[in-house]
């Protein structure tokens, strides 16, 4: 599996002050770090901008970004060194309660949890590594 260079992330608030995140696939052949949790996001093509291809992949896999997810503002990039991989993080907020919210095909039978930040800074073997370093180090 190729990776892309360059990745569009979404942390998504709800009002309690807790993350929006999925359990990634099980399957070690499909993705990074299989079985973590992980905020969603995806690849952003050379045309698209970074927030532009955010906004996209998270159209394609969740169905409360038309309307439901707001104030999204862009909140820093770093580089994940095991891949060279380009990662823009974005903020966003929601309303939506987990019951209002349906995953597309991708995401299909897999759980989808609000987490509280602290768990995910805390929490060593749950997350995806590069998640949890961005958290550490921007929510101190």
């Amino acid at each position: 599996m190729e990776l892309g260079k360059r990745v569009g992330l979404i942390y998504i608030f709800n009002r309690n002050g807790e993350v929006l995140m999925y359990k990634r696939d099980e399957s070690p052949k499909r993705i990074p770090e299989p079985g973590a949790w992980s905020i969603f996001g995806g690849v952003i093509d050379d045309r698209e901008t970074p927030l532009g291809g955010m906004k996209r992949e998270l159209k394609e896999e969740l169905k409360i970004m038309n309307g439901r997810v707001s104030h999204v503002k862009y909140i820093g990039k770093m580089v994940k060194k095991s891949t060279n991989q380009k990662l823009y993080f974005f903020e966003g907020r929601t309303d939506a309660s987990l019951t209002e919210i349906s995953g597309e095909s991708e995401l299909k039978g897999r759980p989808i949890e609000y987490i509280p930040v602290e768990e995910i800074k805390r929490n060593v073997r749950k997350f995806e590594p590069s998640i949890r370093k961005f958290f550490l180090k921007n929510f101190p």
